[in-house]
């Protein structure tokens, strides 16, 4: 292939020169298409596809004021563990140099127009540009120009159909007659006239009048509410107000909306590259000018005094111009999706545009509110489908707008994806099953899958285990570590041809909450098939609240409803150590440990060296990075590919376990991804965890990287202290 590629660059002049002439020609069509939607009203969001989602999101905050979008990390799994006993590594920067590199990262990513113009031409010069000339600016959302529950209660209630009970207590009616007979009686013996008769019957009557009003008042008011929650209960409200308000809200909230959303899926595209395509970048996204509708809210009163649970009618029709004026429908801009994706490798390769609009949705989903009573008061949000959304589009994956072909039109397809769509949301959000999320974590910036513990696993020995080994003799156990939904985390070694292994070996687990249950499998090793059960044995982890060591030196392996033996092992829960506050609220630092758990996070790199001697990278200036993480000479994670970037995004995080954080050292390199298990390192950086930890306070979190020209990568680390002593 590479002899093929030079050959086609040094030869083919003609094929280039075509090649060209149909790259202007999509440029005269894309600036057309953009010119007809600004006279039409709105502006699309135009981006030049070879921008990293970072720079993209970058420039789109700068233009509607997008909020940063935190990144979520891969569930947490068996522990590595940095002894420090490799100490022959050196640090390549501090943090004098880190806080130069961040420094040089903010300038770089105020996204300038000279500087994004110098990076346009500097790609349209290496022939990476798709599929036309993007201007040097481009902006989130539509054109930005703003235009110029009401219950009526029965006011006539028949309270003399009421029965007297409700009027007040008998008591009172009749105590104030009483009182008021008494008066007169003493009023006529003691003769002392009418006036002051009069007086009694005047204050007599005052209260009690004053009285019934107030009973009646409140009859009214316990009827009505009454008559409120019956209504709420059986009939829907209606929502206009809302939607009147969403008509106006929707011009100024759809940019900010729609920076999250090319932030995040521009993200996604990248790292999800098939690994028969060069690349998959956004060109144009718009959600259009025209704002969701909720049709109708039913609510449920009785959910619980600390629920609130609603069923919400809601539909998105960007593109259905009934219920808008002529003059209105002329600036409609419907929402629109273009993504460019690219096929072959460097000036063989060429850019394909697929074309998603028309998009329309409809659907009956339930929200329920979990109050608390610490702020945000709001403890958690559950949303589920009540039944499947209905959903329609235009795809066109080939010919763009003018000489698309829509793929809903083939017979069997549309179906297909349909279904394919309900069976993957199904799981997640459709009735009963519902999608959570806690509120609390996410404005306190904790990560949901942030670590609560370790936990230490002695794993003694095994007895009594019977198994039909397959061609006889005794078996080959081993321990297989399960934790919720993550299997085979962790295992330990095989001990041949025993009934009675003795592993005595530790092991520790990262626990990111303890509701789940930890599953120790105990398998029997085959060289040439798959390993067969003989049976597990269980441990609740909820027990950990009440008791930190447990244990179990007989413990039933159960396999098909059977016992196959016994398991002797112990645990012992090691939680990680917060900030706490005292009486009067001030906050109490957890103690300074040497040992704890470290996160670290891989966020981005910028302006890496693309003189890697890969032949794409010379031909395009692109290259293809993923990141490594090691502790001491050992790599203990790998992020994900991003392709055809020099700016990558990753957001990947990494915990593992530290046992003297003064000595531990991160080293971080970057790699350029060649296929065929190939790479060639485009730098790296190797910093003390005390001076990346020291960076994070100091809002430091750029570093430069080592043996290459340029490049920087961003990157922080947390430590939660852990008492092994305890």
């Amino acid at each position: 292939m590479v002899f093929g590629l030079k050959s086609k660059d040094h030869a083919n002049s003609t094929e280039q020169e075509d090649n060209a002439a149909q790259l202007q020609s999509d440029v005269e069509g894309l600036q057309n298409e953009m010119k007809e939607s600004e006279k039409a009203g709105g502006r699309v969001h135009t981006f030049d596809p070879n921008e990293d989602p970072h720079s993209k999101k970058k420039a789109a905050a700068k233009s509607s004021g997008a909020p940063e979008t935190p990144k979520k990390a891969t569930d947490g799994a068996a522990l590595d563990l940095d002894d420090d006993s490799d100490t022959a590594i050196d640090p390549t920067t501090t943090l004098d140099d880190a806080a130069k590199a961040t420094t040089d990262a903010a300038e770089l990513g105020d996204a300038k127009d000279d500087e994004i113009s110098s990076a346009t031409q500097e790609a349209e010069s290496e022939g990476d540009f798709i599929p036309g000339k993007i201007p040097p600016w481009y902006k989130v959302g539509h054109k930005m120009a703003l235009t110029a529950l009401t219950t009526n209660l029965n006011d006539d209630i028949e309270l003399n159909k009421l029965a007297t009970r409700f009027f007040g207590r008998w008591y009172m009616n009749s105590g104030i007659l009483i009182l008021s007979m008494s008066l007169t009686i003493i009023i006529g013996k003691f003769n002392l006239g009418v006036g002051w008769v009069l007086l009694v019957l005047a204050a007599a009557s005052t209260y009690y009048n004053t009285h019934m009003k107030r009973v009646k008042r409140n009859i009214k008011d316990d009827i009505s509410r009454e008559l409120s929650i019956n209504r709420l209960e059986s009939q829907r409200e209606s929502a206009e107000w809302v939607n009147s308000f969403l008509d106006r809200f929707w011009l100024i909230y759809e940019p900010v909306l729609s920076a999250a959303i090319v932030s995040s899926a521009d993200q996604v595209l990248s790292q999800n590259t098939p690994g028969f395509l060069d690349s998959i970048r956004m060109t144009q996204f718009t959600l259009g000018n025209k704002a969701p509708d909720i049709e109708y809210v039913k609510t449920w009163p009785s959910a619980g005094n600390d629920i609130i649970q609603m069923d919400w009618r809601v539909s998105f029709k960007p593109s259905d111009t009934s219920n808008i004026t002529p003059n209105e429908a002329k600036k409609q801009v419907n929402p629109k999706v273009v993504l460019a994706v690219r096929i072959g490798v460097g000036l063989v390769g060429k850019a394909l545009p697929i074309l998603l609009e028309d998009m329309n949705f409809s659907g009956y989903m339930r929200i329920k509110f979990t109050l608390d009573k610490d702020f945000p008061f709001v403890q958690l949000v559950s949303v589920s489908f009540l039944e499947r959304p209905k959903f329609d589009y235009v795809l066109k994956p080939i010919g763009g707008d003018t000489f698309g072909f829509d793929v809903g039109n083939i017979p069997g397809l549309s179906a297909f994806i349909t279904g394919q769509v309900h069976a993957n949301m199904g799981p997640m959000m459709y009735h009963p099953n519902a999608f959570t999320l806690n509120i609390q974590e996410l404005l306190a910036g904790t990560p949901m899958d942030a670590a609560v513990g370790v936990l230490k696993v002695n794993i003694n020995s095994a007895y009594n285990l019977s198994t039909s080994k397959f061609g006889g003799g005794k078996p080959d156990p081993y321990v297989s570590f399960t934790v919720g939904p993550k299997v085979g985390i962790d295992r330990t070694a095989t001990i041949h041809n025993t009934s009675e292994p003795t592993w005595n070996e530790t092991k520790y687990l990262l626990l990111t909450n303890l509701n789940d249950m930890l599953i120790m499998n105990v398998l029997d090793y085959n060289d040439h098939r798959k390993d067969s059960d003989m049976g597990l044995a269980s441990f609740d982890l909820a027990t950990l609240n009440e008791e930190r060591v447990c244990g179990d030196k007989n413990a039933k392996l159960i396999f098909e409803d059977k016992v196959h033996g016994m398991l002797d092992y112990a645990v012992h829960f090691f939680p990680t150590l917060e900030a706490t506050r005292d009486e009067e609220g001030n906050v109490i630092p957890p103690p300074d440990l040497p040992s704890g758990v470290v996160r670290v996070n891989i966020m981005q790199a910028q302006d890496l060296d693309s003189n890697s001697g890969k032949l794409r990278g010379q031909l395009r200036g692109q290259l293809s990075p993923f990141a490594t993480l090691r502790v001491g000479k050992k790599e203990i994670h790998r992020t994900q590919t991003v392709k055809s970037t020099k700016n990558p995004t990753w957001g990947s995080n990494k915990e593992y376990l530290v046992k003297n954080k003064d000595k531990s050292m991160v080293t971080v390199e970057v790699f350029d991804d060649k296929g065929f298990n190939q790479s060639t390192s485009l730098g790296f950086v190797s910093v003390k965890l005390r001076d990346l930890l020291t960076a994070k306070e100091r809002s430091i979190d750029w570093f430069s990287l080592s043996k290459v020209k340029s490049g920087r990568i961003k990157m922080a680390a947390t430590f939660k202290p852990i008492d092994f002593d305890n």
